[in-house]
């Protein structure tokens, strides 16, 4: 059995149900104006339902070419194909469809309809309309636009590079969020979009990998090597410093400074404006390692001195490249 699907990124009620809201009005008010009245099911009703139903199973089937067929298609159909519709499908399978109602008249109808996405329940009105002697559905796909995607770090959507615009056209289910650059990856990196009738929108935000962190913290080992290096008590533009009155009988030119034992207390940020920049933040903890006098022998001492660490790592050369600041 399929692992369900995860909550979707975006709550409905951020979903543009404005926009559906005022779509629908506008719509009542045409059809008012050319004598079209909504009704309840009558003997067109079962066509209109089957054109829905026939859509989810193609959908459940992974048919892209039935489902294409169904009605208005986008010129952007990257991401409409059976592979990548497949792939949606082993994430999350559509099953257990259930029409719940139809109200149709002369030129449309509206089908709500319940299935299973996975193990998440959907409940959709879908809408028909007429088309010749039939029923189409006026799109057979999501329209959702991602936002910032000119500022994320080679982004995928359902495995398909994402152009600059955000512009994502998918079949209902599950739209996956990635990356080619093996040191990013995008969250959330999933989310649910379900009906054709409603534009969507969602911001996924670039984070770093585990690949990525270990480049970021090769990247700032190099930038502290300049730093641990000095003989100074407080290297000139470095983080860390300690008074010499903190180190009695401190030895003249005996510190020794150890790069930090680890770096896992420091938190990475991807810049929301350039995709290839990571701020590093947090505080390391370094080792000095000095001579002492104490009374009349010289012995060796540790002190461990924290500081806080700010740099910004440019992940556009190779390998990333870390600047202090």
């Amino acid at each position: 059995m399929s692992a369900p699907p995860p909550a979707p990124a975006v709550p409905a009620a951020t979903r543009r149900r404005l926009y559906v809201f005022s779509g629908a009005v506008a719509l009542i008010a045409v059809l008012v104006a050319s004598g079209y009245l909504v009704y309840g099911a009558s003997n067109r009703g079962p066509s209109a339902t089957s054109i829905v139903v026939s859509y989810l199973r193609a959908l459940a089937r992974s048919d892209a070419a039935a489902a294409l067929a169904m009605g208005t298609a986008p010129a952007d159909r990257s991401r409409l194909t059976p592979q990548v519709l497949h792939s949606q499908q082993e994430l999350a399978p559509i099953h257990d469809i259930t029409v719940v109602d139809s109200r149709s008249g002369d030129y449309g109808a509206v089908v709500r309809v319940k299935y299973l996405l996975g193990q998440t329940p959907v409940d959709d009105e879908i809408n028909v309309i007429r088309r010749g002697t039939g029923w189409a559905l006026p799109s057979v796909a999501v329209n959702v636009e991602v936002s910032g995607a000119s500022y994320l770090p080679a982004p995928t959507a359902l495995g398909v590079p994402l152009a600059d615009t955000g512009e994502v056209w998918m079949f209902p289910g599950v739209l996956t969020f990635g990356s080619t650059q093996s040191d990013f990856a995008l969250t959330p990196s999933t989310a649910v979009f379900t009906d054709p009738d409603a534009p969507a929108m969602v911001s996924p935000q670039a984070v770093l990998t585990p690949d990525g962190r270990s480049a970021a913290t090769a990247a700032l080992q190099s930038a502290l090597g300049r730093c641990v290096s000095s003989r100074s008590l407080a290297p000139a533009d470095c983080p860390q410093r300690i008074p010499r009155s903190a180190l009695p009988g401190l030895r003249t030119g005996t510190a020794r400074w150890q790069q930090p034992a680890g770096y896992g207390a420091l938190s990475y940020t991807v810049d929301d404006r350039h995709a290839d920049l990571v701020h590093a933040s947090g505080r390391l903890t370094f080792s000095l390692e000095y001579r002492a006098t104490a009374g009349r022998h010289i012995v060796s001492r540790k002190s461990a001195v924290a500081a806080p660490v700010s740099a910004t790592i440019d992940f556009s050369t190779e390998p990333p490249v870390a600047r202090l600041s």
